[in-house]
């Protein structure tokens, strides 16, 4: 599922970036050039966010701050084991 949405806002991104390339250079003045850039910007932009906010909701931060704190202590009780200067 989440492979599937990823797969979604790169085509969205490559159809935005083609909107605006393809409305920028054929547009006849400024507005019609923000515009155009405008949706393809809203063409990426949208489906970015709403895939990251659906991802983020998925996933589980408790395990990560978990595995994370995990590693901290490792590192922390490495780091008291290794003799300094001082101690010779």
């Amino acid at each position: 599922m989440k492979i599937m949405m990823w797969l979604f806002v790169l085509v969205c991104s490559m159809l935005g970036g083609l909107v605006t390339l393809g409305g920028v250079f054929s547009a006849a003045g400024a507005p019609q050039e923000a515009a155009a850039a405008s949706i393809g910007l809203a063409l990426a932009v949208i489906p970015y966010c709403i895939t990251r906010a659906i991802t983020e909701m998925a996933s589980n931060p408790a395990e990560e701050s978990n595995e994370r704190l995990s590693l901290i202590l490792e590192v922390l009780e490495k780091t008291a084991q290794r003799p300094t200067g001082r101690d010779v």
